[in-house]
């Protein structure tokens, strides 16, 4: 019902249809794959929720990298963008979004995409956060430290790099062409 309801105030608040959704902290997993029934059920046409890799903290193992359509039965279908990942010394890696874009330099940005490009469409993706280098309100400091040790290292380790996101950003843009992924599926998918 949640989600049913804010993809309502989005779509009423834009104006536009929301056709894809990205769930928090790549949640969707080989635990919570019964979300693939619910988003259609809520209207979605294809979602980007799936690390197809198995990290510490998230991540679906041996889940296709590759765009594809997840069948439900007769709830129907859903086309799923897995993120972007690539093979680095022997280790499969997210390269091209949130931390990962942030933290690592441009060159291993673009060495990734180049080395992906022909493969795969790449996902790029970002937080509202990780372009934001205003400083933050005078509360904000106030509230962080009443917070443990560990929760503060956890914020600040946000903050990290945060200035190079959009001179990468304009670079990847300049360098390489993006489309929706909406376009996608029309090509890859015709009759969807």
């Amino acid at each position: 019902k949640e989600l049913y309801n804010a993809k309502k105030i989005v779509e009423e608040t834009s104006g536009a249809v929301v056709l894809g959704h990205r769930a928090p902290a790549f949640s969707l997993s080989a635990k919570t794959d019964w979300a693939f029934d619910v988003l259609i059920k809520v209207g979605f046409k294809y979602d980007s929720s799936v690390m197809p890799i198995k990290t510490r903290n998230y991540g679906w193992e041996g889940f296709d990298k590759n765009i594809s359509k997840i069948d439900c039965g007769d709830i129907g279908h859903i086309i799923e963008f897995p993120l972007s990942t690539s093979s680095f010394l022997g280790l499969e890696t997210p390269y091209n979004g949130g931390s990962y874009l942030r933290l690592l330099p441009y060159w291993v940005n673009r060495y990734f995409i180049e080395k992906e490009k022909d493969k795969n469409p790449i996902i790029l993706y970002l937080h509202p956060y990780e372009v934001d280098t205003k400083q933050y309100p005078d509360f904000y400091f106030e509230e962080y430290s009443k917070v443990s040790l560990i929760k503060q290292m956890k914020i600040k380790s946000k903050w990290l790099n945060r200035s190079s996101v959009m001179p990468k950003l304009s670079k990847i843009l300049d360098n390489y062409q993006f489309v929706k992924m909406s376009e996608i599926i029309q090509e890859q998918y015709p009759n969807y």
